[in-house]
């Protein structure tokens, strides 16, 4: 009587007993970046949201952001991208964007570790140990963090990297690159891929179906990938309809991993 959620998925016959990986960090290990930099880890499958997830300032610490005299970086970390992203920003507010966003900041020429706890595993690896003490897939299995193809747990998949900050703030707002298909196609096969490329990395928690809107596509899903340089969003949908015209939208409240604001009126 007061409303309710309920969907529908089907489970296959097989087990997951893969160990989930990271796929890219940023910044990149050793790189200078201006201080409203968005830490953001990638992972290659779905993540557990309560192991990569949560405020440094309230506990939180399967992940850690420390200075380089050791002391945890007060901030949260959020999950995104279908779970397979988590972003850290800092609770150290240092001004807004151009939407009037509010941007938060690293400490400037600093330098910066990054370091991510695995789970302890069970007698049945990749399986953990419940309670879970460290950074799992969504299936329980602990973090393959040394890229070897198994899991054994903290420390000996432990993940740590460097960076370091200087004391400029980027004020570069991000741009589409590319869309597919062209603006103004026709005769477009009803599979048809659907992608935005933006001209510089994006804010992954940004990126969602508030954010980038394709009216008359009923059922369709995001997933993001960075490669350092560059965000290519696609769209995963189970097929187009015949002769309908699609209008992709996206707004202004897509972000770049500097926190600046998306401008709508700029792209192909």
């Amino acid at each position: 009587s007061f409303g309710a959620y309920t969907w529908e998925f089907e489970v296959g016959t097989f087990v997951d007993i893969d160990p989930p990986r990271i796929e890219s960090v940023f910044p990149q290990s050793d790189s200078t970046h201006p201080r409203n930099v968005v830490i953001q880890i990638n992972f290659n499958e779905a993540m557990n949201p309560l192991a990569v997830s949560g405020d440094t300032s309230r506990g939180f610490n399967t992940i850690a952001v420390r200075n380089q005299n050791g002391e945890v970086v007060a901030g949260r970390f959020s999950v995104s991208n279908q779970y397979r992203t988590a972003e850290f920003i800092t609770n150290d507010l240092c001004g807004t964007n151009s939407c009037g966003q509010d941007v938060f900041c690293l400490p400037g020429s600093a330098k910066f570790t990054v370091q991510l706890r695995a789970a302890s595993v069970s007698s049945q690896p990749p399986a953990a140990v419940f309670p879970y003490d460290g950074i799992i897939d969504a299936a329980g299995n602990s973090m393959d963090g040394n890229v070897d193809g198994s899991a054994q747990g903290s420390p000996a998949d432990d993940f740590s990297w460097s960076f370091q900050t200087t004391n400029e703030i980027d004020l570069r707002a991000p741009v589409v690159a590319t869309v597919t298909p062209l603006p103004f196609a026709t005769t477009v096969p009803l599979d048809s891929a659907i992608s935005l490329q933006f001209n510089k990395p994006l804010c992954m928690k940004t990126i969602n179906r508030h954010n980038i809107q394709i009216p008359d596509l009923g059922s369709y899903q995001l997933l993001s990938e960075n490669d350092g340089r560059q965000t290519t969003v696609r769209v995963q949908h189970g097929g187009l309809s015949p002769d309908t015209t699609y209008t992709p939208v996206v707004a202004s409240n897509v972000r770049d991993i500097y926190q600046n604001c998306y401008q709508p009126c700029v792209g192909p």
